[in-house]
């Protein structure tokens, strides 16, 4: 689940939440104008929620999808300056999705861990993850990784909620053998601040890269 913060911070963080863009002159995630804080209590933390179907293909075991909004990712703002922009956190899975191989049985995804997500600007970053798939029900659990994946995003859309970054048949390494060498990873992710509930609302603000 998200970070879970005390009424009191969550009220305090609310006030302080705008739409945030990347600065035009290099990078920097910018609200209001200025760049966004970093660190506690007042840090700007983002949650990553898939947008498509996030699809690992693997020759060897079959390929397994996860549909719309089945993955979340949520990192920390840890720096933020016009030349790079970096964060780091851990992932989860949705409770209620549910993740099928090639004959649509469930296959079950766990320990989705978002390590770094990192960019200097231009459309273009570098983001560290790692999961694990139990492709067949009851089977042996794969893990699956990649220590700098690319990802792209589009640093000219100013659209409310056009912050997505997408991977695009990325390679992954995999263990053990029983699992194959190599899969691939495809999947788009919106970016939003973390999910805040005050007095029972859920309160969050979409992210946009410019």
């Amino acid at each position: 689940m998200p970070r879970k913060f005390s009424l009191l911070l969550a009220a305090a963080a609310v006030l302080v939440l705008a739409v945030p863009a990347f600065a035009n002159a290099a990078t920097g995630l910018t609200k209001n104008g200025a760049l966004a804080p970093v660190g506690n209590p007042f840090g700007t933390f983002i949650e990553y929620a898939s947008t498509t179907p996030t699809v690992v293909t693997s020759t060897k075991t079959g390929n397994v999808t996860c549909p719309v909004g089945a993955i979340f990712m949520e990192a920390e703002l840890t720096t933020n300056t016009s030349a790079e922009v970096k964060e780091v956190g851990g992932g989860f899975l949705s409770a209620s999705a549910t993740c099928k191989n090639v004959k649509g049985e469930v296959a079950a995804v766990k320990n989705v861990i978002l390590s770094s997500f990192k960019t200097t600007g231009g459309g273009t970053g570098t983001a560290s993850l790692s999961f694990e798939i139990e492709p067949f029900p009851g089977g042996l659990t794969c893990k699956y990784s990649t220590s700098a994946g690319a990802a792209t995003y589009n640093p000219t859309e100013t659209s409310e909620g056009g912050g997505v970054i997408t991977i695009s048949e990325q390679t992954l390494s995999v263990t053990p053998l029983a699992c194959g060498t190599t899969a691939k990873l495809d999947g788009s992710y919106t970016m939003t601040t973390t999910r805040f509930t005050v007095k029972g609302v859920e309160v969050f603000t979409l992210l946009h890269l410019m």
